[in-house]
């Protein structure tokens, strides 16, 4: 997990590859390795990408998405997708950043 708190100068560099995901039409799309998806998960928006690889254990998933409108937040993992990864992650860990 890597978080980037996006106050001040850091915010363009973490808000802006985020807003062009979301103006982004496509809410899924796929090639023969990789996965792109955009799904809407506890009230946040998230950007996910499975790759596929020879092994389960090979697999890869990555989820980005914007916390509380400042804290750009990139979880990755081997082994699950994102869905398995969100669920892993527990967006309520991140509560404490809220303060």
């Amino acid at each position: 997990m890597e978080i980037l708190d996006a106050a001040g100068q850091k915010a363009i560099g973490a808000i802006i590859p985020l807003k062009m995901l979301h103006l982004n039409k496509i809410t899924s799309e796929s090639n023969n390795t990789i996965r792109y998806s955009k799904v809407e998960r506890n009230g946040i928006l998230t950007f996910g990408t499975d790759r596929d690889a020879d092994t389960k254990a090979d697999f890869q998933s990555e989820l980005r998405f914007l916390y509380e409108n400042r804290f750009y937040v990139t979880v990755e993992a081997k082994g699950m997708d994102t869905n398995a990864l969100w669920k892993a992650m527990g967006i309520d860990n991140l509560s404490r950043f809220k303060n």
